[in-house]
C-alpha cells in the first residue's frame, strides 16, 4: 500500500490516494481431451485483474498472441507447452503454463512443464520444498505476496533439483511461488495456514 499524507482535515483525500497493487489472477482453459496430429486446439483467457496479456506457444518467442481466444494447429504428436503471461497497470505480472498432449506421447521425454515443477506441502505451516526437474542452468525460487512484493528469494544452482524455503515468518494467506531462470519461468500459488 502506498499512502499520501495531507495536511489539515484531509483524511478522506488521503484515503482516496491509497492504492492496492494486487497482482493479476492468471488462468486459461482449453478442452481436456485426447488430441490427434492435425487437430486445432482452442484456448480461452479466463484471467482477472489484468490490463495486458501475452501467450507463448511452445516456448517460442516468435509464436505469440494477444488474442483472448487464440488457437493452434498441432501437426505432430508430442507435448507442447502453452504459457500465458498477464500484467496489471502496476507492472505486477503472473504466468501460468499448461501442456497440450497430441497423440499418445510415446516419443516425448523430459519435457519441462507443469509436471517438472513441484512444491509441497501445499498448504504449508512454514517449510516449503520446491523441486525443479529437467531445468538447464541456474535460477532462483521466489516467494511474493499478493502485491507482487518480493519476500523471499533463494538461488537454485545448476543441476540442483530441490530447495527448501522457510516461510515461518510469513502470515497466513496465499503467496506466489516462482521459479525463474534464463530459459524458464514458472509461477504458482502456495497457501500458508497454521
Amino acid at each position: 500500500m502506498t499512502g499520501v499524507a495531507l495536511p489539515n482535515n484531509s483524511s478522506y483525500a488521503a484515503l482516496s490516494h491509497l492504492v492496492s497493487n494486487a497482482g493479476p489472477n492468471v488462468n486459461f482453459t482449453f478442452e481436456d481431451k485426447t488430441y490427434m496430429p492435425g487437430d486445432t486446439v482452442f484456448f480461452e483467457n479466463t484471467s482477472t485483474g489484468y490490463t495486458n496479456h501475452l501467450w507463448y506457444f511452445n516456448e517460442d518467442e516468435n509464436d505469440t498472441s494477444t488474442s483472448d481466444k487464440p488457437y493452434r494447429v498441432y501437426p505432430n504428436k508430442g507435448t507442447f507447452k502453452v504459457m500465458l503471461l498477464a500484467m496489471n497497470e502496476y507492472d505486477c505480472y503472473d504466468t501460468i503454463s499448461k501442456n497440450v498432449v497430441i497423440g499418445d506421447n510415446s516419443n516425448v521425454d523430459n519435457i519441462v512443464g507443469e509436471g517438472s515443477i513441484k512444491y509441497y506441502p501445499n498448504p504449508t505451516g512454514g517449510l516449503l520444498t520446491v523441486e525443479a526437474q529437467y531445468l538447464v542452468g541456474s535460477g532462483k525460487v521466489e516467494i511474493r505476496d499478493i502485491n507482487c512484493k518480493l519476500l523471499i528469494s533463494k538461488l537454485l544452482e545448476a543441476n540442483t533439483s530441490r530447495v527448501t524455503l522457510n516461510l515461518i515468518g510469513l502470515t497466513n494467506g496465499v503467496y506466489t511461488v516462482r521459479v525463474v531462470g534464463n530459459e524458464y519461468l514458472y509461477s504458482g500459488k502456495v497457501m500458508i495456514r497454521r
